[in-house]
């Protein structure tokens, strides 16, 4: 028998209609009983093809695509059932089984061969076959969908397998980092520590024995041998200082700062401050005022900490500001608040390094050539300090026009567990 297709039912558009492929056996064919079934699909709007054996309906799987399968087991049911098996090897569609009403083979041997549905050829006429081959269609279309649907979330779950693993591996990775740099930290610190502490003596010495030699009421010492011990006193004593700055960073740093808090006179420890720094002011011509408007000058914080914060704060304005003057001020604010302004008339920061100003070992002029000296760990202590004392400091400048550093602090500090156990940073 050829393979053959049928012509659909007229009226109906080919791309709307089922394609099915009838598979009749050779018996039938020779006997003209799938006549029937054909009939009844040329009436329906479906596009049958046919095949008369398991090798002409593969060449047809290979040649079109099909919505369902027919198979007219009315004459050799035995050979149909063998065949399905097969069939099912090449294709998943959906198989309509028709038979005759009265036969040996059950419709659960039928159905557990592979039929999704089995129609008696006696009532082929009168039964709904269109809607049975258009649901079969819908669920075999519906069950690929489902079997994508699973494909893509198993190659989802993988794809988030694969991703997780990376991502717990880089988690690894940041943790193994993370301790490292830890380590790195803790070995800065003790190195900054011991460092401080080993340089310390030697030069407590130097400034001690320089300063004998100044004393010395019927000196040895000529002239230009004062000037030289001089010089060795002011450079020993920068030196102390730059030292300090790294200790206290390494405090700091290891999270060791504790407050001490007790109530003081804010414009004594000022004016205090400013009596201390007027010869140095007056060696280079600047003028040093002072503004106080405290109706109550007592605030309870650590005098020690507040005393570094201001002495940092003046000593870095006298430090850039050449010609001109200093202006410390301090008045109240709302919310029991205090605030102190440090204003100077010198070179100013530039809009690009104000927002950088605080941070650790930063100047605004990084360069080896640079005239003013020091390790910038100033202002990023005093920042620490402040923060401490559970205040805020901030700063406003213009180059060529000076800068204004701002200290806002609570008149009585929080007091928490944590913060006033004393501790040493020195």
């Amino acid at each position: 028998m050829q393979l053959k297709k049928m012509k659909p039912a007229m009226g109906a558009p080919c791309e709307a209609m089922l394609r099915v492929l009838v598979i009749v056996d050779e018996q039938n064919t020779i006997h003209g009983i799938g006549s029937d079934v054909s009939s009844t699909l040329e009436s329906l709007a479906v596009e049958p093809y046919y095949a008369n054996s398991l090798i002409s309906a593969i060449r047809q799987f290979e040649a079109q695509v099909f919505d369902c399968l027919v198979l007219d087991a009315t004459l050799q049911p035995e050979t149909v059932l063998s065949l399905m098996p097969a069939l099912r090897l090449y294709s998943s569609l959906p198989m309509i089984v028709i038979r005759q009403e009265a036969h040996t083979i059950s419709r659960d041997q039928w159905f557990h061969a592979g039929a999704w549905e089995v129609l008696d050829r006696s009532i082929l006429q009168t039964i709904g076959l269109l809607q049975v081959l258009q649901c079969a269609t819908r669920v075999h279309q519906a069950e690929r969908q489902t079997r994508l649907v699973k494909q893509r979330l198993k190659h989802n779950d993988r794809l988030l397998t694969s991703q997780f693993q990376a991502i717990e591996q880089q988690k690894q990775c940041i943790h193994q980092l993370n301790v490292q740099l830890a380590e790195a930290k803790q070995l800065k610190q003790q190195f900054l520590s011991i460092i401080s502490h080993e340089l310390r003596t030697p030069m407590n010495a130097i400034i001690g024995f320089s300063q004998v030699l100044l004393r010395q009421r019927t000196s040895v010492l000529n002239k230009h041998q004062m000037n030289l011990v001089e010089r060795i006193l002011s450079n020993a004593k920068h030196l102390m200082n730059l030292i300090e700055e790294m200790l206290e960073f390494s405090v700091i740093e290891a999270g060791n700062l504790r407050l001490q808090p007790c109530c003081i006179d804010l414009g004594h420890l000022i004016q205090s401050l400013v009596q201390e720094l007027r010869t140095t002011t007056d060696q280079q011509q600047l003028r040093l005022t002072v503004q106080l408007s405290l109706k109550n000058p007592c605030v309870i914080v650590d005098p020690s900490y507040l005393q570094r914060t201001l002495s940092k704060l003046i000593n870095n304005a006298i430090k850039f500001t050449s010609t001109g003057s200093v202006t410390i001020k301090a008045y109240e604010l709302e919310d029991d608040r205090v605030a102190i302004l440090v204003q100077d008339t010198g070179i100013g920061i530039h809009s690009a390094e104000i927002e950088h100003i605080f941070e650790p070992f930063r100047q605004a002029d990084q360069s080896n050539t640079r005239e003013y000296h020091g390790m910038g760990l100033g202002l990023s202590v005093t920042a620490a300090l402040v923060k401490q004392m559970q205040g805020n400091i901030s700063v406003c400048s213009k180059v060529g026009e000076g800068s204004e550093f701002r200290v806002e602090l609570p008149r009585q500090l929080k007091k928490t567990e944590s913060d006033f156990q004393p501790v040493s940073v020195r």
